[in-house]
């Protein structure tokens, strides 16, 4: 039985999306496992939209997009197209980002948490009242310099979670020891403002970051990405 288990929750890992329950009990690990793994169902349909591709989250890799970009956009993700997406976010292209680095398997985050902090714990000049905490891993036998930049999105991993997507109220540059673990809360703004507050839900690192980044604080994000999907209606619009 500990053998089956054991090649069915490798199954999970491996990403095949299935999960299976026995006698109606399930550890917490096992738990975590059931929902990503239905998280992973859900936008596995969606490998890319419009042609480009974004990764598909996984347990030791949380990086994707597609929900950030649907619920920012309003639209089913095979609706989207590349056009509007990079009128509002842009992709996150320096070597050192800390979501580049993770793609290229030198640092592995373990865990993502979205969550409120309150203006009154914000360290941020705009004031923010959220936050992603990471929890990652250097793989390597050498320090790692890495950044977040202003911008950086984060999404829930639940799609359709009914809560809001984050984006990073400032940019971050930290050094990860060799071979050692680190968390570091990420202080950001709302971008959805028609959600809910983050409440402690996983998330994943984007791709993306915002592609206007001169904003100052909660208000002038929303304001920016409000303009930017007015441009994008009108790219749509105008290429009918």
């Amino acid at each position: 039985m500990e053998l089956i288990i054991g090649l069915l929750t490798g199954a999970v890992l491996a990403g095949f999306g299935t999960f299976y329950v026995f006698h109606g009990r399930l550890s917490r690990v096992e738990a975590q496992l059931e929902m990503l793994s239905d998280s992973i169902n859900r936008i596995s349909q969606y490998p890319s939209i419009d042609g480009f591709t974004i990764p598909r989250p996984t347990v030791d890799r949380p990086i994707g997009g597609v929900n950030a970009i649907a619920e920012t956009l309003k639209k089913d993700p095979k609706e989207i197209r590349q056009e509007e997406i990079f009128t509002v976010f842009e992709l996150v292209t320096d070597g050192e980002a800390l979501s580049n680095l993770v793609l290229s398997g030198q640092v592995r985050i373990n865990n993502i948490t979205l969550k409120s902090i309150g203006q009154a714990a914000s360290k941020d000049g705009g004031n923010a009242q959220y936050s992603a905490v990471i929890s990652m891993e250097n793989l390597t036998s050498e320090d790692i310099e890495f950044v977040i930049p202003k911008g950086q999105v984060f999404e829930n991993r639940e799609p359709q979670s009914g809560r809001q997507n984050l984006a990073a109220a400032g940019q971050q540059r930290q050094t990860l020891a060799a071979q050692s673990s680190f968390d570091l809360a990420v202080e950001a703004h709302c971008i959805n403002k028609d959600l809910s507050p983050p409440n402690g839900e996983p998330g994943n690192i984007t791709v993306f970051k915002i592609r206007d980044d001169k904003f100052v604080g909660q208000a002038e994000l929303w304001r920016s990405i409000d303009e930017s999907l007015d441009r994008a209606k009108l790219v749509v619009e105008g290429s009918k």
